[in-house]
């Protein structure tokens, strides 16, 4: 039986590898890791790889031995559908896989003086592999859906309960930013009416350059900032400034475990009783209340 050796290793060493790293394990993110990482050790020194997904049309994985400046040549044309390569001729394999709307693009680039017969190996363990790690990417997105909210595409309760108790126990120093849109369905009614406000703070909470952001009620956003106490005043004035939205921030260190929710909850009632935010110690402590609109705004005419 025909068979290539690469650094001692075969076929059939790959497959029993493989075997043993996937067995009883989780699969996701990290297994999809070790499994390339073996991959990739058939290769050294010979060949680079690189192995990148898109999911529902939005990329989500890339692993390379290249730089990632060069890896992103294969991300940005992964839309394309071809089988276009960084390096002309013979030198590089790009094999496309389908697993329904998971996409995958595996690109082997040889380096000079590479064996020939690389590409039939390649070829072979993609065949083994890609299954495992299509299996692990599905598996992760399917996760993610479960603690995802379907509306805003915002992490639910779960996450921000798990994230925050992280901070805290990690000292983090940071702040929690709740914010709440009431929710008023007015008229005209349209399809995305019973929606449409919540997306709407959620849209602008993502604006707000923090990367840490969970839908906590029906019609509450709850964002946690790690850069400081300006930071999270420059937030909550930005969303402030976006509509009628009621807000309450305060410091992860005066949170009381088993009261974070009655807390948010206490806070934004007392915000929106006189339209004040409650909690952030700053120089400037409370946004302006203003005047003439509750809406507010950077035109507003602010109350003396």
């Amino acid at each position: 039986m025909f068979r290539i050796k690469k650094n001692g290793f075969c076929r059939n060493d790959f497959r029993k590898e493989l075997e043993k790293t996937l067995d009883k394990k989780t699969y996701g993110l990290q297994l999809a890791d070790e499994a390339l990482h073996i991959f990739y050790e058939y290769f050294r020194d010979k060949a680079d790889c690189v192995v990148c997904y898109e999911y529902a049309g939005q990329n989500i994985f890339l692993k390379a031995t290249l730089p990632d400046d060069e890896a992103a040549f294969y991300r940005s044309g992964f839309s394309d559908d071809t089988e276009n390569t960084r390096l002309s001729g013979e030198r590089a394999v790009c094999i496309r896989t389908e697993n329904g709307v998971l996409h995958g693009m595996w690109v082997l680039e040889l380096h000079t003086g590479a064996d020939e017969s690389m590409e039939e190996l390649y070829r072979e363990m993609v065949s083994m592999l890609q299954a495992v790690i299509a299996a692990c990417l599905l598996a992760e997105q399917l996760e993610k859906e479960r603690r995802t909210d379907c509306v805003t595409g915002l992490y639910g309760n779960a996450v921000f309960e798990e994230t925050l108790r992280q901070f805290v126990e990690q000292e983090a120093g940071g702040y929690l930013i709740a914010a709440r849109y009431p929710v008023r369905h007015g008229k005209p009614y349209g399809e995305d009416g019973m929606n449409r406000q919540i997306r709407r703070l959620a849209r602008t909470c993502r604006e707000s350059g923090i990367p840490y952001i969970y839908r906590i009620g029906e019609d509450t956003v709850a964002l946690l900032c790690l850069e400081g106490e300006k930071k999270a005043y420059a937030a909550a004035q930005q969303i402030a400034d976006s509509g009628e939205t009621d807000l309450y921030v305060v410091s992860f260190s005066t949170l009381e475990e088993g009261k974070i929710y009655s807390a948010i909850q206490c806070g934004l009632d007392r915000a929106e009783a006189d339209g004040r935010v409650y909690g952030l110690h700053y120089e400037q402590h409370m946004l302006p209340v203003y005047a003439d609109c509750r809406e507010g705004g950077q035109n507003a005419e602010k109350k003396p």
